[in-house]
């Protein structure tokens, strides 16, 4: 019995934020995961979910992955809406699976101690497996290395056993060294070890701070060029890339902003952010200003719906998400003839203000408060390298004089 796709997908997605949590934020997965596979459905003609067709469409996101239309997160997350949508149509059901090889079914000593803990444990399920894997794994490595009894089990065997770890999953080991430190203190207030040394494992959890990629001024110019003015869908995508440009506010801020968040008159504008929770007040400029008039006046549908950015196709509501404005960028970009994704990103342009600022004589306190940082620290990795300034700190070879001996 055939079912159509939307009804398919629609059931993958409620399984899966079924085994997520209710928490999870179901309009995030739909767009990341399953939206993507309805487009692509579309695409080729096909209204009933088709195996093949499911075939087909992983081919066409592994070419776009290799053409840089889309990046490898985004590759993941699509490849992973197909898979749980193949699941479900063959099983009725999803579950999540921690270990992809063989299930492991290792009974050991430590066996008992481990499953002890993990009842304990009042964690989401993926953070649960993931600790009984870790733990399982530690068993393993200390069986291997004959440590056959809790009493034996050393400081310097978890620490060897963290940097077996180390070279394939370096930003999990902060992770790992909890479910390590929670265990043995497990163990020593069950009086299987004689000494608590949980409190020695410890790991900072490692971040990537490297300093990535500004949007290039000329790709976004040559964005903004490109769109037609005169339509209503360009009259929206143009007021939100000249925010964006202006006021340096995130994609996830940009489709939560209401109409009652400007303040016309101040040329002001107030949100508070999705990220951090925190008040920010930023001013419009008159091209923002001018491109977002345009829009309310001449290209806004009419609705109820009281964000600032409405969908150009019934129903007339607000975006899901930022993914739906980097997807615009993305779409706009073709269009234009540019670069697709990398630094070209809403995030890209946000780099693109805070380097700007910086080659201005800003200071990093200022590009702080105007990116919306509580701090410094995570403004430093948006400023992208100033070249030019660099230059004219370095010396000329004509200023270095030779030995005079």
């Amino acid at each position: 019995m055939k079912i159509l796709i939307t009804e398919a997908v629609e059931k993958a997605l409620n399984k899966y934020i079924d085994v997520l949590g209710k928490n999870s934020s179901k309009e995030q997965y739909q767009s990341t995961h399953f939206k993507p596979i309805l487009v692509e459905y579309e695409r080729i003609g096909e209204k009933y979910y088709d195996a093949k067709a499911n075939e087909t469409i992983e081919i066409t996101y592994r070419s776009y992955l290799n053409d840089g239309k889309i990046s490898r997160e985004t590759f993941n997350k699509r490849i992973r809406g197909l898979k749980i949508l193949e699941e479900v149509m063959i099983s009725g059901d999803f579950k999540w699976k921690v270990i992809t090889s063989k299930e492991r079914s290792i009974n050991n000593v430590f066996t008992s101690s481990i499953d002890e803990y993990i009842s304990t444990r009042r964690l989401h399920i993926r953070n649960i497996d993931f600790e009984k894997v870790i733990l399982t794994k530690f068993s393993e490595y200390l069986i291997r290395n004959d440590i056959l009894s809790h009493q034996r089990i050393s400081y310097d065997h978890i620490v060897a056993f963290m940097k077996s770890l180390a070279v394939s999953s370096p930003k999990s080991l902060d992770k790992v060294s909890t479910a390590l430190s929670k265990y043995m203190r497990f163990i020593y207030d069950r009086h299987l070890i004689s000494k608590d040394i949980s409190h020695l494992i410890k790991v900072k959890r490692v971040r990537d701070h490297k300093v990535k990629k500004a949007a290039a001024t000329n790709d976004i110019k040559k964005i903004v060029g490109s769109i037609d003015r005169e339509s209503s869908v360009g009259k929206r995508d143009y007021a939100i890339i000249i925010l964006a440009c202006t006021t340096g506010l995130r994609a996830s801020d940009i489709v939560n902003i209401k109409l009652k968040d400007i303040d016309w008159k101040n040329k002001e504008i107030r949100i508070v952010q999705g990220k951090n929770n925190t008040y920010l007040q930023l001013p419009l400029d008159d091209s923002a200003c001018s491109a977002l008039i345009d829009y309310i006046l001449n290209g806004r549908p009419k609705t109820t719906c009281d964000k600032l950015f409405i969908r150009s196709l019934a129903p007339y509501v607000g975006f899901n998400d930022g993914v739906s404005i980097n997807n615009m960028l993305r779409r706009r970009s073709t269009i234009a003839g540019v670069t697709i994704g990398g630094s070209n990103t809403i995030h890209g342009i946000r780099r693109m203000i805070a380097t700007e600022m910086v080659k201005c004589d800003q200071s990093v306190y200022t590009v702080a408060q105007i990116l919306g940082h509580k701090s410094i620290k995570p403004t430093r990795q948006y400023v992208d390298l100033n070249t030019e300034g660099l230059r004219l700190c370095a010396l000329s070879f004509a200023d270095i004089k030779g030995d005079q001996s």
